[in-house]
């Protein structure tokens, strides 16, 4: 009885992480082919008349105090003051709560390669901001966006992370958040005249791109494998 017990949760275990496994895959591929199809879209400016330009023009015309105000406020979460912050309090709050570095390693590494992937693109493409009157101050190139790359890793790790074992209710509400959240900072850039609208979407590609890499890579991470390299036993104990 207890082995068929132990073989079923075994096989059970093997089947949750091979189903991570695919879908990590799977939207890790399509968000890499998704950036990639950005990339080459505004190498060539494809976008930059039909879609890029009117859109940038439209906000430009609507903009109002108040709406300023508000964008300006939705911007701060996907800045660096912000993103750092809520990174290191997660990092510590999920090494306090487990005792071992897979889920710290996930928050810090999966943002550290969206943040890498991010700036390197950006001296790669070397595309130039929106020739508008911008209403902040951005700092290098303008593809992809930094804020919507980072808000998007942010809001999406903490959802897998906080969600784990949570009922589905509470999962729906950390995805909503994990959505709403950096498609606000999103809109937010191009409205304050930062980013072209294919800046933003190809910053939330490379931000899934990089959680489902993170997320996959810390589903095949065992509290046990990192002990063993460390010469404890999983709390910290020689």
């Amino acid at each position: 009885m207890t082995d068929s017990f132990a073989e079923r949760f075994r096989r059970t275990r093997l089947h949750h992480a091979a189903a991570v496994l695919v879908a990590g895959l799977a939207v890790a591929f399509v968000a890499a082919w998704a950036f990639g199809d950005l990339i080459i879209d505004v190498i060539r400016k494809q976008d930059l008349e039909v879609f890029d330009r009117p859109f940038v023009r439209y906000l430009a015309l609507h903009r109002s105090g108040d709406i300023t105000a508000a964008m300006k406020a939705a911007s701060f979460f996907g800045g660096t003051l912000f993103v750092v912050a809520c990174l290191i309090v997660a990092a510590v709050w999920a090494y306090r709560r487990t005792h071992h570095f897979r889920w710290p390693l996930f928050f810090l590494a999966t943002m550290a390669g969206a943040v890498a992937t991010d700036n390197l693109v950006k001296l790669v493409v070397h595309r130039a901001r929106p020739n508008i009157h911008p209403l902040v101050h951005p700092f290098g190139t303008s593809f992809p966006s930094g804020h919507a790359t980072a808000s998007a890793v942010l809001f999406a790790t903490l959802a897998l992370y906080v969600g784990r074992g949570r009922t589905f209710g509470t999962r729906a509400v950390l995805w909503s958040l994990a959505v709403i959240v950096p498609v606000a900072v999103g809109l937010s850039r191009v409205y304050l005249g930062a980013h072209w609208p294919t800046d933003v979407l190809a910053g939330f590609a490379l931000g899934a791109f990089w959680t489902a890499v993170g997320a996959t890579a810390a589903a095949r991470i065992r509290p046990g494998s990192i002990a063993a390299v460390r010469g404890t036993d999983g709390a910290g104990r020689p």
